[in-house]
């Protein structure tokens, strides 16, 4: 069956997804409210408490949050768990059902060969776009990998022909986050007219009745002035200078575009190769994509349509990613399998695959996409060639010599070291049935403890060699006098290790210790994983010992449950996500800044926000919607250049967003500018002024002085710091 692993059973198909998840989520740990997850926490603050946020720049002029109902369902769970318990447990469900969908993509796909394909997709480093701003399954909370989640679904829906239910996921997806599911519901569309089950006549009624439906969705939702608005030259010029050049395909370069040219080299392969059987969604995916990119360049680049901006058809990219992510790897082993010519061609193709991302060797996108045709030309002279010139096995073999450094490379730079050796040393201790078998896996964790004193660019190939070598020179279907010098030297290494570097690692140990064991331990939730890891390991070796084999259904799964556990503990936050205050301070400022005033300090927006519950004056974060709303980046820009000219630490695109450190003075003349500006009300600034209203000292003993803006506009008095 399609979703059946005949090579593995159930046990170890389950340990190598756990495996699988546990390296997906060391790759991406969770660091709280960061970057959009900011937008989308104030939005929920701002439906509890509209009064104190409506004069923010973000909400005055327009953002992308007009366009989700995500905000709606994010305050519901905040009203119960709280700000940041309500963060967390939303990323984690939200990861997880992604790699839930993930497995179910990849089963249908690639039938027999899923696993294989999922450590693809896992491996392989997640950026679609103009590969400086987004990438897919994030760890941070957004409403992009809720409508990700429900695409995924929706495609395996599409791919079994159960149209009426990926028309549901797709609808959800798209009330969640319309950008990221276009690509989706064009697919679906596409899908059912090409579909021919149906009569031409149902297919032009589907066509007909989707194209209206869409252009009422768009009337809606945006407007007939947003669809015929024009961008003017201040307003591309923002987008330019705020950094958010990927919107526009003028600023595309030629490795930008060879990306999605390869995952579409790919797809054709798979057709060529017959190695799914729905080809007519692979045609229709990839005259989707076409579409939207011709779509966003002749919309955003010739004709200079707002709207084709905002649309933002390039992020269907990421579907296009996946899908053909997962059909590569199992081209790869189909092409293994087969001829030398299909083995060299396959060789040539690894090496694209592990450097299509920013990952391996670093090889451009560009260079990635010159393997590829590389393999398919090579592929074709060898095949018109005579057999008798190539197959040999010497032809067979040298593949492995093309691709092997590159695998490890690429090995190394993407999988964390303990995620390749807890499985294996535990699965070493599980196949272990004498005592010389458990003091074998005791030297192979010797081995693998020591082998970061070997250098740190080389740990994981340094600890994978001394792991194998260990195990081959303890395998008695080895003579003697192979094994026992192999095993003398390997001695000796560990030995000159121990003896030069056993101060270094104990020095290292102690420092990993006081910076990572010792701040977990000062959390409830991962003493609580903690604890979990070792009942793992506990009941690993209880079993171990006490049952009676076949006691590998059972320790498979204990054994991938205990790498999640392992790599969960790893991705939980470390610290505070959000600075703590005292509350009584920030209690008097409350009460003497008024709920509609805009406030400027110097501790930053996400204080402003989400401490002090007030309007923020300026950020390089707010700044995120000047594609969404002309108002809000010319507003939003000019702004940021008033303080560029009052002070310089204002203009830092870092320091705008997360405050100054206050170290810098400001004199009476930069404050007196600062509140020339009619829109700001009030300015919250570390130190002590003449001026201020009121002077709170903080948990720390700093004092914070509030300075009304207002009498300032109607007075030339100075306001010098003592």
């Amino acid at each position: 069956m399609p979703g059946q692993n005949i090579h593995l059973n159930k046990a170890l198909q389950a340990c190598l997804v756990l495996c699988l998840a546990a390296c997906w989520l060391a790759q991406a740990p969770y660091f709280g409210i960061y970057q959009d997850s900011i937008l989308y926490s104030f939005l929920t603050l701002f439906r509890q408490t509209p009064e104190n946020f409506r004069n923010d720049l973000f909400m005055e002029f327009g953002s992308q949050g007009s366009y989700t109902l995500f905000p709606a369902l994010y305050t519901y769970f905040v009203s119960f768990l709280g700000l940041q318990l309500a963060a967390l447990a939303l990323t984690l469900t939200a990861k997880v059902a992604w790699f839930a969908g993930l497995i179910c993509l990849t089963r249908r796909l690639a039938g027999a060969y899923w696993i294989a394909c999922l450590a693809g997709v896992v491996l392989t480093s997640p950026y679609y776009d103009g590969f400086n701003g987004f990438s897919y399954a994030q760890s941070n909370l957004t409403p992009r990998i809720f409508a990700e989640t429900l695409c995924l679904f929706s495609l395996r829906a599409l791919w079994d022909r159960r149209y009426a239910v990926a028309t549901l996921l797709v609808c959800c997806a798209g009330v969640l986050h319309p950008l990221m599911s276009a690509v989706a519901g064009l697919l679906l569309g596409m899908v059912l007219v090409t579909d021919a089950a149906f009569s031409a006549r149902v297919r032009l009624s589907i066509a007909f009745g989707g194209a209206v439906a869409g252009a009422a969705l768009l009337l809606s939702v945006v407007g007939l002035d947003t669809l015929q608005s024009q961008f003017d030259e201040k307003w591309i010029n923002i987008i330019r200078i705020t950094g958010n050049t990927y919107l526009l395909p003028d600023k595309w370069n030629f490795d930008m575009g060879s990306k999605p040219v390869y995952f579409m080299l790919i797809l054709g392969l798979a057709h060529y190769l017959h190695l799914t059987d729905g080809k007519r969604v692979l045609w229709c995916l990839a005259v989707c994509i076409l579409v939207m990119l011709g779509s966003w360049i002749i919309g955003s680049g010739l004709l200079r349509n707002a709207f084709i901006t905002q649309l933002q058809p390039w992020r269907g990219l990421w579907l296009l990613q996946i899908v053909s992510i997962i059909l590569n790897v199992r081209l790869l082993l189909s092409l293994w399998q087969g001829s030398v010519p299909q083995r060299w061609a396959a060789a040539l193709l690894t090496l694209a695959f592990c450097n299509i991302g920013f990952l391996g060797l670093h090889v451009t996108p560009s260079a990635a996409l010159f393997l590829a045709i590389s393999a398919c030309v090579l592929w074709v002279l060898l095949s018109r060639m005579p057999p008798r010139y190539f197959e040999t096995r010497t032809m067979r073999l040298l593949p492995w010599v093309v691709i092997a450094p590159q695998c490890v490379a690429y090995v190394q730079s993407t999988v964390e070291l303990w995620i390749l050796v807890v499985p294996i040393l535990f699965y070493a201790l599980m196949r272990c049935t004498s005592t010389r078998g458990v003091m074998t896996a005791g030297c192979a964790l010797l081995a693998i403890v020591l082998a970061p004193l070997v250098g740190e660019t080389m740990t994981p190939l340094s600890t994978m060699i001394c792991f194998l070598v260990w195990l081959v020179t303890t395998d008695h279907n080895h003579p003697i006098w192979a094994r026992f010098p192999v095993k003398a030297c390997l001695l000796v290494a560990l030995g000159t290790l121990c003896a030069l570097g056993m101060s270094d690692f104990l020095a290292l140990f102690e420092k990993e210790f006081k910076e990572s064991i010792s701040r977990a331990l000062g959390d409830s939730m991962q003493i609580v994983e903690i604890m979990m890891l070792a009942a793992c390991v506990v009941a690993f070796f209880w079993i171990r010992h006490k049952w009676r084999p076949p006691y590998e259904q059972v320790l498979l799964p204990l054994l991938g449950l205990t790498t999640f556990a392992g790599a969960f503990t790893f991705w939980l936050p470390t610290q505070a996500q959000l600075s703590a205050y005292d509350q009584p301070w920030t209690d008097v400022l409350q009460s003497r800044i008024p709920r509609e005033a805009v406030v400027l300090s110097d501790r930053g927006l996400e204080w402003s926000w989400f401490v002090l519950h007030r309007s923020f004056y300026e950020s390089s974060v707010q700044l995120f919607g000047t594609a969404f709303s002309r108002q809000t980046a010319i507003e939003g820009y000019r702004r940021r250049m008033f303080l560029c000219g009052i002070d310089g630490d204002f203009c830092l695109h870092q320091t705008s967003a997360i405050g100054r450190n206050g170290t810098h003075v400001l004199t009476s003349p930069d404050i007196g500018k600062i509140c020339s500006d009619p829109v700001l009300d009030f300015l919250v600034l570390r130190g002590r002024y003449r001026d201020s209203m009121e002077v709170v000292a903080d948990s720390s003993g700093q004092p914070n002085s509030l300075i009304a803006c207002a009498p300032l506009r109607s007075t030339d008095r100075p306001s010098n710091k003592l």
